[in-house]
Parts: C-alpha cells; structure tokens; sequence
C-alpha cells in the first residue's frame, strides 16, 4: 500500500514532504520563481537505481530532460552533479526565473555547465566565520539569476545582510544552516512573483517569506526531520501577514 505523503501547510502554500522530482511533476508545478539552495555534496548513491523508484510520469520527464544514457555509471561526485542538472532543467521547465545559490564549491561547476546567469549577485556577510578552501572567512556568496529578470528588478547586485549567528537557537532550529531571512525576503520581494516553489525548503525561510508577503507558494523536503522548523516558520510568517493587514502596512 502507497503511503500517504505528509504535508505542512498555510494560508498560502504547501509544503510536501517528498523527493522535489517526482513532487514537481505530481503537483504540476507552474510558478513565476523557483529559489533553491541546494545541499552541497550529497551522496546520490547510484542514480540509475534511484531514478528507477520514481514514478513512470517522473521518469518519463526526466528521461526527455536529460538522462539518456541509461549504462551510466556515476561515481558519488558524478552523481551528485548529474541530480543537479536534472533539478536545474526541471526547475527551468517549471518556472519564468530561477534564483539559486550554488554554494562556493559548487560555483563553477554552474558556470560552465548551465548558460550563462542573467545576473550574478552576492551576498556579503560582514561577521561571517565560515571557510572555504583557500580563504579562512568566507565573506561572499554568490547568487545566480536565470530567467528573464525585469528592468531594475534588484536595487543593487550585493546584498550585506549580516548573519544572525544566534538565529538556530533563539528559534529552536535543527536545521545546521537556516538561509538569512533578510536575503530572502528581498529578494522574493523585489522580483514580485506571484507564486513560488522552493525544492529544498530546509528550514522553511521560503515559506515565511511567502506567508509574510502573501505569496502562492509550494515547497518539497525529504527530511522529516524540519518538520517543526517549516512549522514554525510557517507561523511566524502568517503572524506577520496577519499584522500587516491589520495596520494597513503591506509590504508587497
């Protein structure tokens, strides 16, 4: 017997738990923005097989996308990067603009494997204490635009929204790295679509972001887990809807 899929929901949008392939075609998803970050070097395991699991429509669109070659044998970083491209042309049939941020690692692998980004943005993060390989702190992220983008849509190309390292405990968070919601906010906000999916909703700052703005959203996760993260983001982003309603003090 199917089991039945698990769902977190508000007043605007949906949050399914399941695998954002096989979701985005079941839930024939068709929004003006998809925004991703998507988790970095994660071991796909072997593609083939777990391409197999999905469903015959799923497999179907993935096969027209892009998997043809169906001797491949992808090794743990070759798979990895297989699975990005998939999610990256599903997403591309799914939505008129695509905002993504690939994770430093990760950056030229998008460059050279993707067209080329109709804007590429950063994120400077004044108090960051991250690494990457070569830089003791990591100060930038970049952010990568594909799509169509509307004149002047962003006021500027580098957004410097500190990080509020305490953000994971005051909220009780057990997601490791809860996106800024201040980055987010702005940037659904300034693109000004009227609906949104996010693949990878971790924590759920897409969710709050939507639900403070009004926003049709739709979200996939496969990690139970964040449950109660989404939950919560959930409500705090009704709760400041509901407040912007009630002093006339829309945002969006």
């Amino acid at each position: 017997m199917k089991s039945k899929i698990q769902t977190e929901s508000g007043n605007f949008g949906t949050c399914y738990f399941m695998d954002c392939l096989e979701g985005m075609i079941q839930q024939k998803v068709k929004v003006d923005l998809v925004i991703a970050d998507p988790p970095y070097g994660v071991d796909v395991g072997n593609l083939n097989k777990d391409l197999h699991r999905l469903n015959k429509e799923t497999r179907q669109f993935v096969d027209k996308l892009f998997y043809e070659d169906k001797s491949a044998n992808y090794g743990k970083n070759g798979g990895y990067y297989a699975w990005i491209q998939i999610v990256f042309q599903m997403a591309k049939e799914c939505a008129k603009q695509l905002i993504i941020t690939p994770g430093e690692p990760n950056l030229i692998f998008y460059l050279k494997t993707f067209e080329a980004p109709s804007e590429i943005m950063m994120h400077y993060k004044s108090n960051c204490v991250s690494f990457t390989h070569g830089c003791r702190y990591a100060k930038f992220e970049h952010i990568l635009v594909y799509g169509k983008l509307k004149p002047f849509q962003f006021h500027s190309n580098v957004f410097a929204f500190p990080l509020n390292n305490c953000f994971r405990q005051e909220h009780h968070l057990d997601h490791p790295c809860p996106k800024t919601y201040d980055l987010w906010y702005e940037l659904i906000q300034k693109s000004k679509p009227t609906s949104v999916c996010d693949p990878f909703l971790g924590s759920g700052t897409t969710a709050q972001v939507c639900e403070s703005l009004g926003i049709r959203w739709v979200g996939f996760e496969t990690n139970l887990q964040y449950r109660k993260d989404i939950q919560s983001r959930i409500k705090e982003g009704m709760l400041i809807y509901a407040e912007s309603q009630t002093t006339g003090l829309g945002e969006y």
